[in-house]
């Protein structure tokens, strides 16, 4: 059965299949995050509201900038798809590699079914690098 290897960015996740960390790896699809190429951290429309009170206006902040909700929510949908392959049997395990904060989300998002099915994962941003680099990564020891 196969393994799933993600190199993936709050913009981008590659997803490579291999029989093994070590063997021949194809990459069998590319995720993106649409909004991870909005030039700023605004929302593309709407403001932000404003509450009057006793010390004057003030912004109403978000918990989470636009940003961070974006992330978290491309996060989700990378978990999503990973679990859709695991529960057909498409894989029996995946590997992560991804940008720290990137990672913590990813984390987050995954239940224990997935996150038993985690064979390993590295903290780095190797979302745009070569097989041979992201396989160095995975295989070097901790």
């Amino acid at each position: 059965m196969s393994i799933w290897i993600v190199a993936a960015d709050a913009a981008c996740a590659r997803i490579f299949q291999g029989e093994s960390l070590r063997g021949e790896w194809e990459e069998v699809e590319d995720l993106a995050d649409p909004l991870a190429r909005h030039p700023s951290d605004d929302p593309p429309t709407g403001e932000q509201g404003r509450m009057s009170g006793s010390h004057g206006p003030h912004r109403l902040q978000p918990k989470h900038s636009p940003r961070e909700s974006a992330d978290a929510a491309f996060a989700r949908l990378v978990c999503a798809r990973l679990r859709r392959a695991l529960d057909s049997n498409r894989i029996q395990s995946f590997c992560l590699v991804a940008a720290p904060h990137f990672l913590g989300l990813l984390r987050q998002s995954m239940d224990e079914h997935l996150g038993k099915a985690l064979l390993r994962d590295v903290d780095k941003d190797l979302s745009r690098h070569t097989v041979s680099e992201i396989r160095q990564h995975l295989l070097a020891p901790d």
